[in-house]
């Protein structure tokens, strides 16, 4: 036996016993060996594939293309395309010989052949792929098909189409007449298989069964008109009419029922039944007779698609029912709307005396629903808005609805704002009005913290960086005013660093906040301060000139350095160096004098620290201190020249309490820089310059080139998920992604394990290269997080634009959420938006374990911080 024609089932099988020498291919033995290679892989794949070989184009397959031959199968093996498939010949042949001619490939999808596989004509729909195949000359002899039937997906589509289409109509059917009218209109349709529809409604004993129309039927039968249970009936109308099922009718014709041209290929041979009901009395409603299309089997999905049918017409004659009940019931289901809702309601003659006040509006003002009626409702509102009240009325009066907020008084005299919606009653009632009232105190409460949060720094409640950038662009743009001028002075602590690795990052938050106090004090009098960020705050000097700006500065100063930061029994100094710049009257923009006073403090810090330095508008040191400043670019170049950054890793548990000490299935790796004493250097001391002088991009590439090798290596011993971060310098950087996407592919390790982690700012401010990136990078299936999350405004407006899978919440309301109501609501805030988004929480900086049964009761899915566990050398 040939090695090729081993295996392969059924067909395999039939094709070595049977006699190809009586084909028109002659002896297996003359094939030609691209045929017996064919035939082979044909044998051995489970998909469906069919060749055709020779002028005749014989016939071979395998197993799981022979359900596609039907009746013909296994005749059709050995013989001609043509002989066995005549009733296709003509649109199969032209494809073949095409095929043949061109070498060319052809791919034909969702293509409909009319074929007889079970004695009768049947729609088939099928994905085709023709190949040519060529004997060992290279000449096209044969056609390989590769084959996917796809009509039960194009019947299912065009059914679920009708069904919408339906669905549709029905929406606004509010009587029993309008359904029935409706189903004859959408039911009847050749895209589904529809050719005719006839509705038929009870009489009220049950006996009989009446045609009240019908549709693609030229005419129907007097017999069928009229039907009595005790007469003889064409369908099983009588099972349907004493059962609830969708019952078939098979195997029947009537030529007397002659259906409009086009609507199908002679008389039709099979229907459904569909009983009908609007109530659950057992007696249908109606009776549908639904013609079937004899070219479509009436097989399981076309029962369930005629079920489906009764369903909707079911929900929407129920509709419609209740639509026609009577004002009774109607009124009883108002009322209990009445009572159980939230919003507070309100009946009030035209000139506002309550007639009926639902509970939420008595609990609005303190009173009961009896206890209002006849109260006059302006009486109700703060005393300065009653005219705003009686306008609101009389629009809602004169031009069929009002809109407006009021400031509604309880019986203490609280008072609170409430939007009113008002219209009047369409009811006959004499020009009655209807009130909703809705309580917006507490979403404008959260409105003003999230503003709140937008345009101050939630540890010290000074305002952030956002904010006070847009106050000194507003500043510039005004003209002076007489002779006073302006100054703008950047704060940098200088032993903050000491305070927050020796004591912590809670006792580093508590010196910022009593910092940012004591910093208050001299800066009275309409000077603004900021928190910048880290121990950086800035200040905006208004209406003073630079020796009156040095002299304020000067006494912030000796507080700051007169306060001992006493934590744990022990006593910190506290200096801070300040770079101070005048601001010209004009031609000046806020970058270059940001520029310019960070320069000038880090000249004061050059200088010795806890002093001023002043630079005028002349003065030509900013250029000497940028150049001091790029010292932190040879540092950082030796450092990764040299080999002297290494990996840290924090891991990232669930929330579950019981999860807590279990190995990390997940974390975080952090970069971490050594300088040439031995010393570490905290990243925030040297991931600021290198994201200042561009380095960024080079020290991302060297941590995911030295991350991936590493997990390259642990390939089978670590599954966990790894993040990486990644700066906005290295987002707008071209070729970044690709260099990360072949990094990855070079790694061999599974992209699911990467989770990149993108700052909230970096990918605001980078935007677009950030949503390429990350489209780039999910695509392949790595991860990504947006980190420091809820830390600008935007966070929520940006949110749909930026795909991803994580939202790192900021630490800063993650850390004090136990002592804090406003970063607890923002947190939940956070978590809900996260939640309905399908997106998954890391709540960063949890330093307490008190803190990790607070966030999961918010919902929060993974925890991070020290707290949990702290960092460790990633190779250790």
């Amino acid at each position: 036996m040939p090695s090729f024609l081993r295996g392969g089932g059924e067909m395999g099988r039939r094709i070595r016993e049977l006699d190809w020498s009586s084909t028109p291919i002659g002896a297996v033995h003359t094939w030609p060996q691209t045929l017996r290679t064919a035939i082979g892989i044909m044998l051995n794949s489970g998909y469906p594939m069919y060749i055709a070989w020779g002028p005749e184009f014989v016939q071979f397959y395998n197993d799981a293309y022979a359900p596609i031959f039907g009746s013909k199968h296994p005749q059709a093996l050995g013989r001609g395309t043509a002989e066995s498939w005549g009733e296709i010949w003509d649109e199969v042949g032209p494809m073949f010989r095409g095929v043949l001619e061109t070498g060319e490939p052809v791919t034909v999808t969702d293509h409909c052949f009319v074929m007889y596989r079970h004695g009768y004509p049947e729609d088939c729909y099928f994905d085709f792929s023709y190949s040519a195949l060529c004997d060992e000359e290279g000449i096209p002899r044969g056609v390989l098909v590769t084959c996917a039937e796809t009509t039960e997906a194009v019947l299912q589509a065009r059914r679920m189409a009708m069904l919408q289409g339906l669905d549709g109509s029905l929406h606004d059917a509010l009587s029993r007449d309008v359904v029935y009218s409706v189903a004859l209109e959408s039911l009847c349709g050749t895209e589904a298989g529809v050719p005719f529809v006839l509705f038929y409604e009870p009489s009220g004993d049950g006996t009989e069964l009446w045609l009240r129309g019908h549709r693609g039927c030229q005419s129907v039968p007097p017999s069928w008109r009229a039907l009595r249970s005790d007469s003889e009936r064409p369908w099983p109308l009588a099972q349907a009419l004493g059962g609830d099922e969708v019952t078939p009718a098979q195997h029947w014709r009537d030529e007397r029922l002659r259906l409009t041209p086009g609507r199908a290929a002679g008389a039709p041979a099979e229907a459904v039944v569909i009983p009908v009901a609007g109530t659950d009395a057992g007696q249908p409603d109606a009776v549908l007779v639904l013609g079937v299309d004899p070219r479509r089997r009436l097989d399981e999905p076309g029962l369930r698609f005629f079920q489906l049918i009764r369903q909707h017409l079911e929900k929407a004659l129920r509709r419609a029912m209740a639509h026609e009940q009577s004002l009774a019931g109607a009124r009883r289901r108002a009322e209990a709307v009445f009572e159980m809702a939230r919003e507070g309601i309100v009946v009030c003659s035209p000139e506002g005396r309550i007639i009926e006040a639902n509970p939420a509006f008595a609990d609005m003002v303190g009173e009961t629903g009896a206890g209002l009626a006849g109260v006059a409702f302006p009486r109700l509102v703060a005393d300065d808005e009653h005219y705003a009240v009686r306008d609101l009325l009389r629009r809602a009066r004169v031009a069929e609805g009002a809109f407006g907020q009021l400031r509604l008084s309880d019986r203490d005299g609280a008072a609170r704002l409430v939007e009113v919606n008002a219209r009047p009653l369409d009811d006959g009632a004499g020009g009655q009005l209807f009130l909703v009232i809705h309580d917006i105190s507490e979403r404008l409460r959260h409105e003003a913290l999230l503003a709140h949060q937008a345009s101050h720094d939630a540890l010290t409640e000074l305002i952030n960086r956002y904010e006070f950038e847009r106050r000194l662009d507003a500043l510039l743009d005004k003209p002076l005013a007489g002779d006073a001028g302006h100054a703008l002075a950047y704060i940098d602590l200088d032993q903050f660093k000491v305070v927050n690795d020796t004591c912590g990052h809670t006792a580093g938050d508590e010196l910022l906040r009593e910092l940012a106090r004591r910093m208050q004090e001299p800066l009275a009098g309409g000077h603004t301060l900021a928190r910048l960020g880290g121990d950086e705050f800035g200040v905006i000097l208004s209406n003073v000139g630079i020796e009156h700006a040095e002299a304020i500065l000067t006494r912030l100063l000796q507080s700051i350095e007169g306060y001992r930061f006493d934590w744990a029994g022990e006593q910190y100094p506290v200096t801070a160096s300040v770079g101070l710049v005048e601001i010209p009257p004009q031609g000046a923009s806020r970058v270059e004098l940001v520029s310019r006073a960070d320069n000038a403090c880090f000249a004061a810090k050059e200088e010795g620290r806890n002093r001023i330095k002043t630079v005028p508008v002349t003065d030509t040191t900013l250029v000497d201190a940028r150049r001091n400043a790029m010292s932190w670019v040879s540092r950082i170049v030796d450092a990764l020249d040299s080999g002297r950054l290494f990996l840290e890793y924090q891991p990232i548990v669930p929330a579950r309490e019981e999860a807590l000490g279990r190995p990390a299935e997940r974390g975080e790796l952090l970069v971490r820089l050594c300088d040439r004493m031995g010393s570490i250097v905290p990243p925030d001391h040297f991931i600021p310059p290198a994201e200042r002088f561009n380095l960024m991009p080079r020290v991302d590439r060297w941590v995911i080139g030295h991350a991936l090798s590493h997990l390259a290596a642990r390939e089978g011993s670590d599954a966990g998920v790894y993040g990486i971060n990644v700066s906005g310098n290295s987002l707008s950087e071209p070729g970044f992604a690709d260099f990360v996407l072949e990094t990855i592919d070079a790694s061999g390790i599974s992209p699911r394990r990467l989770c990149f982690e993108i700052t909230e700012t970096a990918a605001v401010t980078y935007l677009d290269s950030c949503i390429e990136f990350v489209s780039r990078l999910r695509a392949i299936g790595c991860e990504i997080a947006l980190d420091d999350f809820g830390s600008g405004f935007s966070s929520y407006a940006y949110l749909e634009r930026i795909p991803c899978d994580c939202i790192k919440i900021d630490g800063h309301f993650v850390r004090d959420i136990a002592d804090s109501p406003s970063c607890q609501a923002i947190v939940e805030s956070i978590v809900s938006v996260s939640q309905r988004m399908g997106l998954r929480t890391i709540a960063e900086w949890v330093e307490r374990r008190e803190t990790v049964s607070l966030l999961q009761g918010l919902g929060v899915d993974y925890v991070q911080g020290f707290g949990v566990a702290p960092y460790r050398n990633w190779l250790e």
